[in-house]
């Protein structure tokens, strides 16, 4: 233990120099990592031996951040590394550096890291990351989505998927956005002025930082000459000069020569860094010694200072920076010297990568350049304590003419009162004595202000000095001057604490006192000495914590946001102390607000503390009170408490006691219902005579027995039950709720109950209201609910509560015959018909497809192309009769009344069809089929007729697609919904992307699926829509009579049918391969063929590209064949392959074992199957 170690106990240190420790927080799950910060940014600590740990920045990059991102499940795909403490210097023990992951690991603890810690690595260089959320894409295993913005020039594939068309696994930039930028562009990010700054490159049409690796004066030479700066004198920063930037960092060891441009320059787009090591660049000729600027701030006047020192800025520390400093720089900037105010702790924010300077400048305040104060070129703090200055503005004309101030107008009269601001002025003045006080206090008065929380009893102490407030450094400040401060405002000198550091904010008053001697028996805090000057910043501002004083069996709230709640202190021995949370119950709260003289009616108890840790020590817990004592000191407690100051309790009053309470009542009359019998309120805020019986007598909503109503449904037919009893609405309970109650409830409200349905289980939520009723028996025939036979309603809970869904009327005569209901916009919803005077559903049915669709949405008014259909209820479940089935459409007619459909269904509503039509564009309203597209009108191709005719040029009537979208490659097969093996089939058809109808798919058509996705064959599942849903667009139906040995399903014979995405089919294919396989196909003899290999379990092919002899002995001696003599083959000479393809660009020298060991571009590919290699 301490005790048994050996220490001087002569020493001579003051109070503020207590030495104190951070211990390593326990932690479960050895591997598992978290994030100190926010949810989703924060520096990066790992379970590790039982405790959490940090890891060093030394080669913290984004490979790193992807990682620790992917295994708190969010994206891999983006993900931003920081070092230099980027996120603050909280942290746990730093156990690792020199952090090294690919990218592809699973857990920081799989990647490779050294636990020889540097001892440069301290709390100044803790790694962080920020995390982004997944999209929906990367969700179901894509790396993006197609954006619609882009997608006429191509899909853009985009990581961030905010919005998308289609999912997509080609993160290429085929087109840009149109807001990012030009390729090779550069701008300066974050600096004092336009001829510094963090340096971003555009690189594939988004800005990024560079990597200071290798960034030199060539390179910082090649910025300026970019922009058009100066390039003498060029100043090269990196380390996160200038902060860390929130873009990607996209380049690194750029090599740049003499007379290049950035954008000339060669650079890796392949490497590993973090933001803390972006580079940066000053243009202009560097700074003249003695300069000195402000950055940071909200404005001109105010900021981090920064001197000039050998030609760059820098920054000076915090130690012994004053007033004195403050109004040097502010005298050397031009701005006025009078009320200058010295911050530090990095007020103005920590300066990530700024060079430190200077420290301790003691300046007398009269010089005119910081160059003639005293300094020390020897600085020992970090980025976290830099010192700032505010100027109080522009030099005044007083100020300029050599006075002090002037005289303001508002006290002219009492006297002249010199104003140092001197916004207003009479007279110039040089005395600046307040003989009118500008801040209304008396010499030597004290007074303690909170800018953190409510407590009254603790904060900033500032007194009056010259009849202006000021605020006191904490130079010497001690528990004797916190004890004397406590004792001055009537709190008990026991348990007084200091506080320095600021620990309440920074005062916006000068600092006017230092360096306190109290003995602790004066009387008050300025009765002791003191120096009233100082060489303080209001980072050093002095408060207390005092301990209100307290007569024994006392309770009082403290630290809530008001009166009536807060952390229970009960006083003993004069002295406040906290209460444990162990064994705190409501009954606990209710004594606890009866003491403290409120209602203890709903009295809520806390733990955890919920309320703050506050600064006064825990006496008691374990209190069992029975809720009706007086007093909480008159409940059974345990004096020794076992708890820490994290687990404290504290209640929630629900504020005054009412006259009956105090009175010794339970409640009061309220008003409103006093004619019908008295309702006896607990919380009794208005009453007419007090009553002891909660029992509802009388209701708070008026009501009618047997009236009954619906809510909080979508619309006025569907809803929870409710109906009056005694006088009171309240809620039915399902048990033995069915159709015909339903019936029942919806002929009493006027709707009409034919096909009414009941529902439970609180499906429209759970009533606030007592349950009133239930097991109800109604034949279905009864006029009111409260007619049929039922119970009170007894031992069932609120989610059981009873609702209903009644048929909708409609008026055939009036034109009503076709609707769509509960859908987002106009366009799509729930297809309802006029039946009989009642609004139907349409089955969904092996029939309903999408000719029917086009018809429905024409006979609406929208337009009639890629009318998409779907099943399952996609709107919700209609009300009333399933009415329609078997709906079929040639697709001439005008209305969907003119097809052929069968009255009644044996359809559930879970079948209940929905649509989503697109709007009519203008030329299909001028009966023209579509528009020719701008971007795809010319010579060469001719008009391509776009259905969708977003915007056009001429109409026109040829729906062939000229001038194809590029959405995809007629053909092509892929999986939406599920992930790289698995979902809802989409081929693409008419260049664009179909869902497969599961009209005459089978076995042979899934191995052609199978076989070009690169799986396996003749291992595979194929799922109704039940398994991965319904999926959008158009559906392919097609009566395919496939042999499994066609290229693709475009190839299958079979009649095109009609479909509904009811039918959508999904597909499960097993992988075909390990990871590393390589084969040789269709070659003669198993000595050639066509190279594929295995990736993601996936047989893929090798494109052709740099392909060559090198790559051809690997090849072979990763298949274990001779490789002496080895030939390469390109141009799909052993026939095209199918599948994806794996690699691209490979290039070996030949010495290596495997094909990927080599370099080359893995599943990214600019190449077609007829350049697999050979």
């Amino acid at each position: 233990s301490l005790s048994d170690c050996t220490f001087d106990s002569n020493s001579q240190c003051s109070k503020h120099q207590s030495a104190g420790v951070i211990c390593p927080e326990y932690c479960d799950g050895e591997g598992s990592v978290r994030l100190v910060g926010d949810e989703l940014s924060g520096h990066v600590e790992v379970c590790s031996n039982g405790a959490w740990s940090a890891f060093c920045d030394t080669n913290w990059c984004e490979q790193n951040a992807k990682v620790v991102c992917g295994q708190l499940g969010y994206s891999t795909n983006r993900a931003e590394a920081y070092g230099a403490s980027y996120f603050g210097q909280e942290v746990a023990s730093i156990q690792f550096d020199n952090v090294t992951c690919t990218g592809l690991e699973t857990n920081i603890t799989e990647c490779s890291s050294s636990t020889n810690v540097s001892p440069s690595c301290g709390a100044q260089r803790l790694a962080g990351v920020t995390c982004f959320e997944k999209s929906p894409c990367e969700d179901a295993g894509f790396t993006g989505c197609c954006q619609f913005s882009c997608n006429q020039g191509g899909c853009y594939c985009d990581q961030a998927c905010h919005g998308f068309g289609d999912c997509c696994a080609n993160v290429d930039n085929i087109c840009p956005l149109s807001s990012t930028c030009v390729n090779g562009n550069v701008r300066l990010i974050d600096g004092a002025d336009n001829f510094e700054g963090r340096v971003e490159v555009c690189v594939n049409n988004k800005w990024g930082t560079v990597c200071d690796q290798s960034w030199d004066i060539e390179d910082a030479t090649a910025t300026c000459r970019q922009l058009g700066l100066p390039t003498d004198n060029v100043v090269v920063y990196g380390s996160g000069y200038f902060g860390q930037g929130d873009n990607p960092v996209v380049a690194s060891n750029y090599q740049c020569s003499s007379g290049d441009e950035l954008a000339d320059c060669s650079f890796d787009d392949n490497f590993c860094c973090g933001h803390h090591r972006d580079a940066g660049v000053r243009c202009s000729p560097g700074c003249e010694v003695g300069d000195i600027i402000l950055t940071k701030g909200a404005d001109d006047y105010e900021g981090t200072v920064k001197v000039c020192i050998d030609g760059q800025y820098q920054v000076i520390c915090d130690d012994g920076w004053s007033t004195n400093d403050a109004q040097v720089v502010c005298r050397q900037l031009g701005y006025s010297t009078l009320n200058a105010h010295a911050y530090g702790k990095s007020f103005f924010g920590n300066g990530t990568g700024s060079l430190i300077g200077l420290t301790s400048v003691q300046c007398s305040g009269s010089e005119d350049n910081w160059v003639g104060c005293d300094y020390s070129e020897e600085p020992t703090c970090t980025v976290h304590q830099l010192a700032g200055v505010r100027c109080s503005g522009d030099v005044g004309a007083c100020e300029a003419d050599g006075n002090s101030g002037c005289c303001f107008f508002s006290c002219n009269a009492g006297g002249c009162y010199c104003d140092a601001v001197c916004h207003t002025f009479n007279d110039c003045c040089d005395d600046i004595s307040n003989t009118c006080p500008q801040s209304n206090c008396t010499e030597g008065e004290t007074r303690i202000v909170n800018n953190i929380s409510a407590d009254e009893f603790s904060g900033r102490v500032e007194i009056c000095v010259n009849g202006q407030w000021g605020a006191i450094c904490d130079d010497g400040w001690g528990l004797n001057e916190a004890t004397i401060v406590c004792a001055q405002f009537g709190y008990t000198k026991y348990g007084s604490v200091p506080a320095i550091g600021a620990a309440f904010g920074q005062s916006s008053f000068s600092v006017v006192a230092a360096n306190f001697s109290c003995n602790g028996l004066e009387s008050n805090i300025t009765s002791c000495s003191y120096t009233a000057t100082s060489n303080c910043g209001h980072h050093e501002d002095a408060g207390v914590y005092c301990n209100v004083k307290c007569t024994d069996g006392d309770v009082r709230l403290a630290n809530g946001t008001d009166q009536y709640e807060g952390r229970v202190e009960v006083c003993n021995n004069a002295t406040w102390h906290a209460v444990c949370e162990n064994g705190w119950s409501n009954e606990d709260a209710e004594v606890t607000c009866r003491n403290l003289g409120f209602t203890a009616i709903n009295a809520q108890a806390f733990g955890q503390s919920l309320f703050g840790a506050g600064f006064v020590d825990i006496m008691y817990e374990g209190f069992t009170c029975s809720g009706n004592e007086s007093s909480l000191s008159a409940c059974p407690n345990n004096s020794m408490p076992t708890c820490g100051s994290d687990q404290l309790a504290g209640v929630r009053c629900q504020g005054d006691i009412s006259q009956c309470e105090a009175a010794g009542h339970t409640g009061c009359c309220i008003f409103s219902c006093f004619a019908g019998g008295c309702y006896c309120d607990a919380v009794c805020h208005v009453f007419n005579d007090c009553c002891d019986n909660i029992d509802h007598t009388c209701p708070d909503t008026v009501c009618t027995d047997g009236e009954v109503r619906i809510v909080d449904g979508s619309n006025e037919f569907r809803g929870r039950v409710e109906t009056c009893i005694n006088g009171q609405w309240g809620t039915i309970c399902d048990e033995g709720w069915d159709n015909n109650d339903a019936t029942v409830v919806c002929f009493q409200l006027g709707h009409s109950p034919i096909g009414a349905r009941a529902v439970s289980s609180a499906n429209f939520g759970q009533g606030s209201y007592d349950i009133v009723a239930g097991q109800f028996s109604c034949t279905g025939t009864e006029s009111i609910l409260t007619s049929c036979n039922y119970t009170a309603g007894d031992n069932c809970g609120h989610h059981q509560d009873a609702g209903v869904i009644c048929g909708e009327k409609c008026d055939e005569s009036a034109g009503d015959y076709l609707r769509l209901q509960d859908g987002e916009t106009e366009y799509e919803g729930r297809i309802e018909v006029c039946l009989n005077g009642q609004w139907s559903s349409v089955c969904a049915d092996d029939v309903l497809c999408g000719t029917a669709a086009s018809i429905v949405c024409q006979d609406l008014g929208f337009s009639k192309y890629h009318a998409e259909l779907y099943g399952f209820a996609k709107y919700g479940e209609a009300g009333g009769l399933v009415g329609v089935e078997g709906v079929t459409c040639l697709g001439t007619e005008t209305n969907i009344t003119q097809c052929q459909y069968t009255l009644g269904s044996t359809c559930t509503h879970e079948m209940d069809a929905g649509i989503i039509c697109k709007p009519i564009s203008p030329c299909e309203l001028a009966g023209h089929t579509g528009c020719c597209t701008s971007g795809c009108f010319n010579s060469q191709f001719g008009c391509w007729c776009d259905t969708f005719c977003h915007f056009f040029n001429d109409c026109c009537d040829n729906i062939e697609s000229l001038c194809p979208s590029d959405q995809c490659t007629d053909g092509e097969v892929q999986f939406v919904s599920g992930n790289d093996t698995s979902g809802i089939l989409q081929v693409c058809q008419d260049d664009q992307w179909n869902t497969v109808c599961e009209k005459g798919f089978g076995d042979e058509e899934a191995k052609i699926i199978c076989k070009n996705h690169g799986l396996k064959e003749t291992d595979f599942t194929i799922h109704d829509v039940t398994v991965y849903g319904q999926g959008d667009g158009d559906v392919y139906a097609k009566n395919f009579e496939c042999t499994g040995e066609e290229s693709s399903l475009a190839d299958c014979p079979g009649d095109i049918d009609c479909c509904g995405h009811q039918r959508d089919i999904g597909l499960t294919c097993a992988l075909a391969c390990e990871e590393g396989d390589i084969r040789l196909a269709d070659g003669e003899n198993e000595m050639e063929g066509r190279v594929e290999v295995c990736y993601n379990g996936r047989w893929g092919t090798v494109c052709d590209d740099f392909w060559d002899v090198s790559d051809a002995r690997v090849a072979c001696k990763m298949a274990g064949l001779p490789w002496r003599g080895a030939a390469a083959t390109s141009f799909a000479s052993f026939g095209q392959g199918v599948g994806p393809i794996h690699l691209d660009n490979v290039q070996c020298t030949g010495d290596e074992d495997t094909l990927w060991n080599c370099t080359a571009i893995v599943s990214n590919h600019n190449c077609a199957h007829f350049e697999d290699a050979g």
